[in-house]
């Protein structure tokens, strides 16, 4: 295969200085000389210093294309072999530096180029959008990039050439730009050359572009080389080796290397993969051939010369039979054929069935124009027929009725057939011409049969109409009159125009005049009619023309069609769309808020747990312990803003317990009752026996309280009435699919809460973004609550459903699945806030390791655990420090105190890298997200405790006597 290659497919290829091939036979006698030489030389200079080399081997990563024959591909083990391949390992020897080499598809390698996953990008030409990314390297080798087309295709010279075909390509190729910036921009685009020529083998593509090295290559390879021709280069692109734009220092080292490689060493790996001429050992061997060889030439051109006048002489009387034969194939044919020249038009030749039916002579014939054989007169004229011609130019026969005329003045209609092609190097236009006068005939007998066309056309589901050429309805069947809403005789005073709202008389107009009159029909297009009773009713239609015997238009008749099933389905669809949109919307606004809503946790923590130590510190009687407690008040608002945020993001914190959702109702109705107005009344309808939820019994009452104010605020200070309801249904997927929540929870019996209002209501617009974030029509800084509101209930995998007019109130129905029968509600603990003792707490033996990545975080959590008489508290900023501490002083660490989110290593890899060390040592997770991110962790079980951010004192002084008691040391 390779000897093969070396003298049909990379004899072509032109090789920049330092890898040039010379064919000449005395400078290949004197480089051989020159190749031992420097072989030898090269080894006594490279022998020492691989000796003496010591230094560390660097590494660096290369990519390029991997099918680029010879350059680089792959074998059927799918190792990479190539030039390529063996200069780098050359490269590698001179340099010492590892060159760890990947290739892969072309696209793929230079999008992970540009991502930054290797150092070296190979085998690329450098375009101007490419110098704006890499430093390139001196170019190694030239290579033509030609347009290759069928030996069916004809008269392609380059690009400007290609511009009405399909041209395969390979994606992201050079050659792409090329080709745009000369007007093609049909391109069939494929992973890699290979593919772009088996496509050309299976005829999905007629033209392609590829470069000339694996062009020929697969070419040969595919058996297909006979198949298709080739132009000159559309421009021919060099091979650079290139770098991240700016790195110039390592594109230095790349050439420097490349540098040390010698020329005897460059035509060794060439030879390798393109093949070795032979080279004779003396001066009298090819002069002998040489001889030899001209002489048997002469003996065979002699031959050659005596069988091509025998077969020049058969061929000739071939030739010669083949017309006569093809002559009478084309004088038997029935209807009347012209070949017409393809640059003027002219009649060059006609068959005997013309002669017939135009009863004309041959000479005659031949002197002929569109006018002497045809009406003469528009549309059947000279103007047309040319119009016509040029159409089939295009690529597209053309197939017509036309009204032609013998040659003694008689009109008779014939159906036409026009394609244009090529003969040999000459273009021509071969028509054929059917005379339909007896089905003209048949075609008028047909519409005057009344009774089988009112059969056919009432029984059409499509509406079917009947107008004349000044565009009067003279006839329709039912389904037309059910469109339109009109009787028969009603639409026999009309026309389409009183139909057709005033919007569409200019495109129906242009329809008529520049498709149904010339053609003979228009193409499907869409419009509007409107029904008797006002509603507009959209639809598509296409018209077809009658004429009579001499051609001129009589009428047109049209099927249309109703779209407003289709068009409603298509707003449907359109409708979906937006939701999704929406969707996404919110879930971008959801990774905002839980990314706030954390870092706003860490900066509670330290505020808090400062204000905790200050409290300590500050006499019961001073003044400004009030103030202090002003202040965290203010943090526990804070504190309520992030978890609404979070329950937003949908990484609440959630206390799930099994509860009695009327109970909490019942216990919190005072708080519900002292929130809204006094001039609204407040009624409470519960359901009975109703089976309790798996809940978080504090954001359920958050949940409440934010409707019922809601539900306030929409009566503006006026009287009215907020009703809180419950009970419990089955739901199947189409009662949830009416909710606004993300998921459609499965179907089931589901515990639902109802908070009516008589108040003003809302809008489409109001209801469209009644859930966004911070979307208020109240006054600025409200309006996380329904957000808040939905991020809860979706957390609890529930459903919250709207109903909502102008004037006519708003209900809220949130949906909760019921828990098991057997599940028993818990009892509704308050959650008070402890009390800073005033005093340190005794001191305890061992240290505690603290890990969080924020400094202000750190520095609060030491001084509080001081404050609990932890005196050795060592503390890491990120997970990698905090195990490395870890396993400095395991023996005195008694607990481990990790941040869940933290950049390097995060709170549960740490965790289990500790929990790796020592497994006896209690690990607590501190974090402002929902216990739920930590314990749907593969390492969960390792963890000891959580504790939410922002914590205070006695809650941390509390988990960490809980963890300890359960894991003494």
């Amino acid at each position: 295969m390779r000897n093969t290659i070396h003298f049909t497919a990379f004899n072509t290829l032109k090789f920049a200085p330092g890898v040039r091939r010379n064919r000449f036979f005395l400078a290949r006698l004197s480089l051989w000389s020159t190749a031992v030489l420097t072989t030898i030389t090269t080894l006594l200079l490279i022998v020492p210093s691989l000796a003496l080399s010591s230094a560390p081997v660097q590494t660096i990563k290369v990519v390029m294309d991997d099918n680029y024959p010879p350059y680089i591909m792959r074998s059927e083990d799918g190792r990479l072999k190539g030039i390529l391949i063996d200069q780098w390992q050359l490269w590698e020897k001179k340099t010492g530096i590892h060159a760890e080499i990947s290739a892969m598809d072309w696209t793929e390698a230079q999008r992970r180029m540009e991502a930054g996953e290797f150092d070296v990008i190979d085998t690329i030409f450098q375009t101007p959008k490419r110098h704006l990314l890499y430093n390139f390297s001196k170019p190694y080798a030239t290579i033509d990039v030609p347009l290759y087309f069928h030996t069916d295709i004809s008269g392609i010279k380059g690009a400007e050439d290609v511009r009405g075909f399909i041209v395969g390509v390979k994606s992201d190729d050079a050659v792409i730009e090329q080709l745009q910036a000369q007007g093609v921009s049909n391109l069939l685009k494929f992973n890699n050359y290979e593919s772009v020529i088996a496509a050309a083998r299976d005829n999905k593509v007629k033209v392609f572009s590829v470069d000339r090295p694996p062009a020929l290559y697969f070419l040969n390879q595919m058996a297909i080389a006979d198949r298709f021709h080739e132009t000159a280069p559309l421009y021919s692109g060099k091979f650079h080796r290139a770098v991240k734009k700016g790195n110039t220092q390592l594109l230095a080292q790349i050439e420097q290397g490349f540098s040390k490689i010698s020329e005897t060493e460059y035509q060794h790996i060439e030879r390798q993969w393109l093949g070795t001429p032979i080279i004779p050992h003396s001066w009298i061997r090819p002069a002998l051939s040489f001889i030899a060889i001209a002489t048997g030439l002469v003996l065979i051109l002699m031959t050659w010369i005596w069988f091509l006048r025998r077969g020049i002489e058969k061929r000739t009387a071939d030739l010669q039979r083949t017309s006569e034969y093809l002559q009478a194939v084309l004088d038997s044919v029935n209807d009347a054929i012209f070949v017409h020249d393809g640059a003027t038009g002219a009649i060059i030749d006609v068959n005997q069935a013309m002669l017939d039916m135009y009863r004309i002579t041959r000479e005659q014939a031949l002197l002929a124009d569109a006018n002497d054989l045809s009406l003469g007169s528009h549309p059947y004229s000279q103007a047309e027929a040319v119009t016509w011609m040029t159409k089939a130019r295009m690529g597209k026969p053309q197939t017509f009725e036309w009204m032609a005329k013998r040659y003694q003045g008689e009109v008779f209609p014939v159906e036409v057939s026009i394609r244009f092609c090529h003969i040999g190097a000459a273009t021509r236009f071969l028509v054929t011409v059917r005379e339909i006068t007896e089905r003209k005939k048949t075609e008028e007998s047909l519409i005057t049969s009344e009774a089988k066309y009112r059969q056919l056309y009432e029984s059409m589901a499509d509406a079917f109409a009947c107008i004349d050429m000044n565009g009067h309805i003279f006839e329709s069947n039912k389904t037309f009159q059910a469109m339109v809403g009109y009787t028969v005789e009603e639409l026999s005073t009309m026309t389409y125009a009183n139909l057709t709202p005033k919007k569409w008389h200019a495109l129906e107009s242009s329809i008529l005049r520049d498709q149904v009159v010339p053609l003979g029909y228009s193409e499907v297009y869409e419009k509007e009619y409107q029904h008797k009773d006002g509603t507009i009713i959209p639809v598509e239609l296409r018209t077809f023309l009658i004429r009579d015997n001499l051609g001129t238009p009589k009428s047109m008749w049209a099927i249309v069609r109703d779209l407003s099933e289709r068009k409603q389905a298509e707003q449907q669809r359109l409708e979906t769309e937006r939701k999704m949109l929406h969707t996404q919307k919110l879930d971008t606004l959801g990774v905002m808020a839980g990314g706030i809503a954390h870092d706003f946790n860490n900066l509670l923590m330290a505020i808090q747990g400062n204000l905790d130590l200050a409290k300590m510190d500050i006499p019961l009687d001073s003044p400004s312990l009030a103030f202090l407690d002003n202040c965290m008040k203010a943090i526990r608002r804070a504190a309520d803003l992030t978890r609404q945020m979070l329950a937003y993001s949908g990484k609440g914190h959630f206390l799930i317990q099994t509860i009695d959702l009327n109970a909490l109702v019942s216990e919190n109705f005072h708080l519900f009752r002292a929130s809204v107005a006094k001039t609204v009344e407040l009624k409470l309808h519960l359901g009975q026996d109703l089976p309790a939820i798996q809940a978080d019994a504090g954001q359920i009452q958050q949940v409440i309280m934010n409707l019922i104010t809601n539900a306030s605020e929409s009566l503006d200070h006026k009287a009215g009435v907020v009703t809180i309801t419950s009970g419990i249904d089955f739901c199947d997927e189409h009662d949830l699919k009416r909710g606004r929540q993300q998921n459609t929870p499965p179907p089931g019996h589901f515990v639902w809460l109802d908070v009516t209002d008589n108040g003003c209501g809302m809008n489409d617009t109001i209801l469209h973004r009644l859930f966004d974030p911070f979307f208020t029509t109240k006054f600025t800084g409200r309006g996380l609550g329904t957000s808040a509101i939905l991020g809860i209930i979706q957390g609890h995998n529930g459903a919250i459903i709207v109903n909502s007019a102008p004037g006519q109130g708003t209900s809220f129905k949130v949906l909760f699945p019921a828990a098991s029968a057997t599940s028993t509600p818990s009892p509704n603990h308050t959650n008070s806030a402890l009390q800073p003792t005033r005093s340190s707490d005794s001191r305890q033996s061992g240290a505690i390791l603290l890990v969080d990545d924020e400094h202000i975080v750190r520095k609060v959590c030491s001084a509080m655990l001081e404050r609990l008489g932890w005196h050795e508290v060592f503390t890491a900023a990120d997970g990698i420090e905090a195990v490395e501490l870890f396993r400095q002083h395991s023996a005195t660490i008694r607990c481990a105190i990790i941040d869940l989110s933290m950049p390097r290593m995060d709170g549960m890899t740490t965790a289990r890298e500790i929990h790796a060390i020592s497994s006896s040592t209690p690990l607590i997770i501190a974090s402002g997200f929902s216990e739920e991110d930590v314990s749907k962790d593969s390492t969960a079980q390792h963890i000891a405790a959580f504790i939410a951010k922002p914590f205070n004192l006695s809650t941390l002084r509390t988990v960490l006597a809980e963890v300890l008691a359960a894991s003494p040391r």
